[in-house]
């Protein structure tokens, strides 16, 4: 790991106040007074600079979303902030299972979407101040809207078109790496079982790509994208038709158990 990653771990430990927010994940707010995962977040953070597929599993209630939102987004934001050329602008992708009737390109296009306006809504609001990093997203963010708005802005049914709906979502995430001007984009994919069991392949009773199937198609044609799947440590063996897909996913990915 280059040496902006000591550099980004000691800065995220600055606040004194209490960092127990009870039962509920840790958000990209709680950064700097985010402890005790340094050689978790050490090990994510290199395994994403230097793989372009990532595995994070875990028990339940072990911490996963946490280590991603008040961790590994913000770190990687910082770094992003001071070496722009060598980490991506980070997208969080979630809230899989409102979208189950779509099938998974329209789904990952939706989750794309709504962090976009999310992140669009946190660099203006009155928790900005809190985000690591803002600087350079927010740069990100008018790179975005520059280049791609109308695309952002568009239905859903149009960006699909009238072709695949894979080839749809790989066009889509190659006009949002085109507006970051060549730079990498990770894309990471946090609470995934609850895309992969939510029965994405049927649509309308018709046999469709499934999600692992178009995150294969992004690893496989966009090497401008990292991907990181998280996931429950019960859901690792469905990982299998992904394995078969990249043909490499123990060299590519690295799977970090806590």
């Amino acid at each position: 790991m280059p040496k902006e990653g000591d550099t980004i771990m000691v800065s995220m430990r600055t606040l004194a106040t209490c960092p127990w927010r009870g039962p509920e994940p840790c958000l990209e707010e709680d950064a700097r007074r985010f402890f005790g995962r340094t050689r978790d977040l050490r090990e994510l953070l290199h395994s994403v600079s230097t793989q372009r597929l990532t595995v994070l599993t875990a028990a339940t209630g072990a911490g996963k979303t946490s280590l991603i939102q008040a961790g590994l987004i913000p770190a990687m934001r910082l770094w992003r902030e001071r070496a722009p050329g060598q980490m991506g602008t980070a997208l969080c992708l979630r809230n899989w299972a409102g979208h189950t009737r779509e099938g998974s390109a329209a789904s990952i296009i939706r989750a794309i979407r709504a962090e976009v306006r999310r992140l669009d809504g946190v660099c203006t609001g009155a928790q900005s101040p809190a985000i690591l990093g803002l600087s350079q997203l927010s740069e990100d963010l008018k790179s975005f809207a520059a280049a791609e708005s109308s695309m952002l802005k568009a239905p859903l049914p149009e960006i699909l078109g009238a072709g695949k709906a894979e080839e749809s979502l790989l066009r889509y995430v190659g006009k949002l790496c085109d507006a970051l001007a060549g730079h990498r984009m990770v894309l990471l994919f946090d609470q995934a079982e609850e895309l992969l069991g939510s029965g994405l392949r049927v649509k309308q009773g018709i046999a469709g790509p499934t999600a692992l199937d178009e995150i294969g198609l992004l690893f496989r044609s966009e090497e401008r994208v990292t991907l990181v799947v998280s996931l429950r440590e019960e859901y690792v063996a469905r990982l299998r038709p992904l394995e078969l897909l990249v043909s490499s996913l123990g060299r590519e990915c690295i799977t970090c158990s806590r």
